[in-house]
């Protein structure tokens, strides 16, 4: 249990109004601040850095969906999407080391922290 009276709070609201007081505001903690901007030095040509992300989707019938994306950040070009129920660690692996026609890793790749 607190040390202390418990009092509601509305009341201390009107006791300090009465003696023209301000009440003292609690800030919210702040958790998991996002960083924004790009990950890493942006692309300057194509090919030089591609992006992956997985996206998640359910059917009507509830059956679920997961996507893996490889986007070339330079041209927003789509190089690959990988679509079933489950990617396992081996079937990312196995995406990502698939040629695409005419394409190849230049320089990075870069995944978003939240996956």
């Amino acid at each position: 249990m607190p040390q202390g009276w418990r009092v509601n709070h509305k009341r201390i609201n009107r006791l300090y109004r009465q003696e023209g007081l301000q009440v003292r505001r609690r800030r919210r903690k702040q958790i998991g601040r996002s960083r924004g901007g790009v990950l890493g030095d942006p692309a300057a040509h194509p090919n030089h850095t591609w992006s992956m992300d997985f996206v998640h989707d359910q059917m009507a019938d509830g059956r679920r969906l997961r996507l893996l994306n490889i986007v070339d950040d330079f041209t927003r070009e789509c190089l690959a999407v990988e679509v079933d129920s489950t990617l396992p660690g081996r079937r990312v692996v196995r995406v990502l080391d698939q040629p695409v026609p005419a394409k190849e890793f230049d320089a990075q790749n870069q995944c978003p922290d939240d996956t």
